[in-house]
């Protein structure tokens, strides 16, 4: 449901192991590899600077602060461009995503349950899960404004192919910097898919570092809360970099005199994973039961 259907078999996510797959892949690591942290860099430094900014202004409102931070990182990365609070493509690919996740749920649509369904020549009259599915679809490329009047004003009705079409509007303006799609143009790439896949290609990264890099933010604001020992051993390291009275705010090139930093980072995801625990339901035995019954170690 969600790959084929909902997604046409063009999200990277839920690509089979292949040609597309092996494709999709080496284009996100030519254009955003490792090699090319010079070039975004300075995308994440001036968001976390913005971020800080939230924090101060309006501490009472943090979390809309991470989820300003991550979406417009990710959007300069993808597009070339800076999101404010609550920005309509952001919103309408979080609120597909919930609804995609709901196709994860066992039981929940009939073409899981039995995909030889999917081989059967039905008139699409008597295939209900592409009632769901391919609006689904037709919203998250904006080819067709929700059916569900709420649905919408949440969406605002623009996501992929709109997004596409501003960021090509501003290209031809000359006011787009180098970004994934600036370079996946440059490169030709556009050539070797068809065009509803480089949307989709383009999409699945905003939607891979848009929530989850919120909610990560928002995990270690918890962990914060929970153990502030380790909060102050952070500030320690980074007081020993930046200086007692902050003198500087960090950069990229302190990255490694900031180990222990690095360290919680890290564990911040490993702590509490992002994804929805209703999509996987060994996820959901495991955290019901008490931490001494984890492969007999005790993990607090």
């Amino acid at each position: 449901m969600a790959g084929d259907v909902a997604s046409g078999g063009k999200r990277l996510v839920f690509l089979p192991f292949g040609d597309m797959w092996k494709w999709q892949r080496k284009v996100l690591h030519e254009v955003l590899g490792p090699s090319q942290k010079s070039i975004f860099g300075p995308f994440q430094d001036v968001e976390s600077r913005n971020l800080l900014h939230g924090y101060l202004k309006s501490p009472e409102t943090w979390h809309l602060s991470n989820a300003q931070y991550s979406s417009s990182v990710i959007m300069s990365m993808t597009f070339g461009r800076r999101t404010k609070l609550r920005d309509e493509t952001t919103e309408t690919i979080i609120a597909v995503n919930d609804q995609l996740s709901k196709s994860f749920e066992p039981g929940s649509n009939l073409i899981d349950s039995f995909p030889f369904l999917a081989s059967i020549p039905f008139a699409k009259s008597l295939q209900p899960w592409r009632w769901w599915g391919d609006n689904l679809y037709n919203v998250a490329l904006a080819y067709v404004k929700p059916a569900n009047a709420q649905y919408l004003i949440l969406t605002g009705y623009r996501n992929f192919r709109n997004e596409y079409s501003n960021f090509i509007n501003r290209q031809e303006e000359g006011t787009v910097p180098k970004c994934l799609a600036s370079e996946f143009l440059r490169l030709g790439r556009d050539k070797e898919c068809s065009h509803e896949s480089m949307l989709f290609l383009f999409g699945s990264v905003i939607e891979a570092g848009s929530d989850t890099t919120r909610v990560s933010l928002n995990q270690l604001a918890a962990a914060a809360a929970i153990f502030p020992d380790w909060v102050e051993r952070a500030r320690q390291e980074l007081d020993s970099v930046c200086g007692a009275n902050a003198e500087r705010l960090p950069d990229a090139l302190d990255a490694p005199n900031l180990p222990y930093i690095k360290a919680a980072a890290k564990e911040t995801v490993r702590w509490k994973s992002v994804q929805h625990l209703i999509s996987n339901p060994m996820s959901k035995l495991l955290t019901s039961l008490p931490a001494r019954h984890l492969a007999r170690l005790h993990i607090p």
